[in-house]
């Protein structure tokens, strides 16, 4: 489809400007914290998730002297473990997982 072939031809341009760290954090991690919602919500959710982190990431960049791709992959990751642990999701999965 459409989709792969764009996919194929962006990725590699991609890592080669923003790096591999980064452009993999920015696609899974975002998508992961969004993961309990459906449709629109979830698409909606992930963007400003990644939109997010990216500000923080340049803002903590630049105030703290830091390579600005390293900042918004540790401030993705941060934001994935937050997202993590207060998920309703996760409250689902752990009382599952006692039974």
């Amino acid at each position: 489809s459409g989709f792969y072939l764009i996919f194929a031809i962006l990725m590699p341009i991609t890592v080669k400007l923003t790096g591999i760290y980064l452009e993999f954090a920015l696609l899974v991690i975002p998508a992961l914290c969004a993961a309990s919602l459906k449709g629109r919500r979830f698409l909606t959710a992930s963007l400003g998730i990644g939109t997010i982190g990216i500000l923080l990431g340049i803002a903590a960049s630049a105030k703290y002297d830091l390579p600005s791709g390293a900042t918004i992959v540790i401030t993705l990751f941060m934001m994935g473990l937050v997202f993590n642990i207060f998920s309703p999701l996760r409250k689902i999965v752990l009382l599952q997982m006692k039974r």
